[in-house]
C-alpha cells in the first residue's frame, strides 16, 4: 500500500502543479504542504512564503459579511468527513498587494486512505478568481444582441 499511496499522491501533486487554476493543499492542521506556480501568481507569494504557514494566517479569508474565516469558522475544518467537491464557496481574501480579491473556492478532500501521518495533504484547494465589477453575463447576451439588430 505504501508504493500506491506515494504514487497517487505523487500524480495528484503533478496534476495540481501544472493547474491553471491556483491550488493549494493542506494538512489536518491546516498548515500548508503544497503551493503551485498559480497560487504565486494569483497572490503574489511564492513557494517558500506560503510552505509551513496555516492557510488562516496566510490568507486572511473573510466571508462576504467581513467574518474571519480562515480560521476557526474554516468550512473545511468543520467538515472532515466532507467529499470531492462538496464544498465550494466564496472568500475575500488579501492579496500580495493588500487589495481584497473575491475568489471562489473548491475543496478536494483526500481519502484518509491515503494519508499515512498528520502532515500529509488532507485536503487541496482551488481559488479562482471573481471579477465582481464584470456585467452579468445575460446583459452582455443583450448588449451583442443590440448592436447585431
Amino acid at each position: 500500500m505504501y508504493i500506491e499511496v506515494s504514487i497517487v499522491m505523487s500524480a495528484l501533486n503533478e496534476l495540481f502543479e501544472h493547474a491553471s487554476e491556483a491550488v493549494f493543499g493542506i494538512d489536518e492542521n491546516r498548515n500548508i504542504r503544497f503551493w503551485n506556480k498559480s497560487c504565486e501568481n494569483l497572490l503574489g507569494l511564492s513557494q517558500k512564503q506560503a510552505i509551513g504557514k496555516t492557510c488562516g494566517e496566510l490568507l486572511c479569508g473573510k466571508d462576504l459579511q467581513g467574518n474571519n474565516i480562515c480560521s476557526t469558522g474554516c468550512p473545511i475544518a468543520k467538515a472532515p468527513n466532507v467529499h470531492v467537491c462538496d464544498s465550494k464557496f466564496s472568500l475575500v481574501l488579501d492579496s500580495g498587494d493588500n487589495k481584497p480579491m473575491l475568489v471562489a473556492i473548491g475543496s478536494y478532500n483526500i481519502n484518509k486512505s491515503f494519508q499515512r501521518n498528520n502532515d500529509d495533504i488532507q485536503v487541496f484547494h482551488s481559488l479562482r478568481p471573481i471579477d465582481n465589477k464584470q456585467p452579468h453575463r445575460k446583459t452582455k447576451i443583450r448588449e451583442s444582441e443590440s448592436l447585431m439588430a
